[in-house]
């Protein structure tokens, strides 16, 4: 009895932490989005959003209830690189860039040409025309000197100089500290889920380097290209193979497992997927255990309903009976 209230515990806690998961990024549906905003907001991510007045060629951030966080005095967002991530928000004021607290306060004075999102406390930014990287008090790791840098997702990020179309285009990667962890040898990047990053060499030869810069698959000529992901925002689980002419068409395709190794061999024309096709054993399980969970909820919502009906039905039996005899 003990292990089912167990369960059954467990498993309302999941459901209602499921609920609000699905929630946090929706706006509120009470709010009158369409006539304050012309419609809803775009994103909500970590539960605020960019959003424009109808008529107002400024922008603000408000939150999912639709309450303003800022005033409406800024420039137009960069997509992605404008959500709120790691506490910070990245906001276009006069034509530079600075970023402000989940409250919408200013920590960051509005300074550089461009400014991407932090993670795990350092943010991409341009000064300059040229890449740097800084720190949430706004001081720099990196100063800037990269053609391009991307986000520190894994407390690692590429980094690349000059032109990608020019040809001394080389490509390496950095850790938080600021070091080169891989050299700038590599002509191409695409980062592959939670595992690392793909490189390719100059021979159009893939390899996967995962965040502590060692290299840890070498796929040799069996891809030529990966496919992005955009359930993950990352180069995900499907691969290309073609025949060697450097043509795309009649490319075959296959899977890569989320370790970054061939599932399958590229022998299909088409793949539809994702992140989650092809997810890790612990993955799996939590997703098993998480139906099971689901389960258990619902027998007991179900039997909860019955009792409910149960008692209502004898209640109000009783109280009939109650009342015949007074009358």
């Amino acid at each position: 009895m003990k292990k089912k209230s167990f369960l059954s515990a467990v498993a309302l806690s999941v459901f209602i932490a499921q609920s609000f998961a699905q929630s946090v990024n929706k706006g509120d549906p009470s709010v009158d989005w369409e006539g304050i905003y012309g419609h809803e907001p775009y994103r909500f991510y970590n539960g605020v959003a960019w959003a424009q007045k109808k008529g107002d060629e400024y922008w603000g951030v408000v939150d999912t209830h639709g309450k303003e966080i800022t005033p409406f005095k800024y420039g137009s967002p960069n997509y992605e690189d404008s959500d709120a991530s790691d506490g910070m928000i990245s906001f276009k004021l006069d034509g530079k860039y600075g970023y402000m607290d989940m409250t919408g306060k200013e920590v960051i004075a509005p300074q550089f040409y461009y400014a991407r999102q932090f993670h795990t406390g350092l943010a991409p930014v341009v000064n300059g025309n040229k890449w740097g990287v800084i720190r949430k008090d706004g001081s720099y790791l990196i100063e800037p000197k990269y053609g391009d840098i991307g986000l520190f997702e894994y407390r690692t990020a590429y980094v690349s100089n000059g032109d990608r179309d020019g040809d001394d285009y080389q490509i390496g990667i950095v850790d938080a500290n600021g070091d080169l962890i891989v050299p700038m040898i590599y002509k191409a990047v695409k980062p592959v889920l939670g595992t690392g990053y793909a490189l390719q060499d100059e021979n159009n030869r893939w390899s996967v380097f995962n965040h502590k810069g060692v290299k840890i698959i070498d796929y040799g000529d069996k891809i030529d290209r990966f496919w992005y992901d955009w359930s993950s925002d990352s180069y995900g689980n499907i691969y290309e193979k073609g025949d060697g002419s450097g043509s795309y068409e009649g490319n075959k395709c296959g899977l890569l497992g989320q370790d970054g190794k061939i599932l399958t061999p590229a022998i299909y024309d088409y793949v539809v997927g994702g992140a989650d096709d092809a997810p890790s054993l612990a993955a799996w399980i939590f997703d098993a255990v998480l139906h099971v969970f689901n389960f258990f909820f619902e027998i007991l919502f179900s039997h909860l309903l019955c009792l409910s009906d149960f008692i209502i039905g004898n209640f109000t039996f009783l109280f009939y009976k109650a009342m015949c005899r007074n009358h």
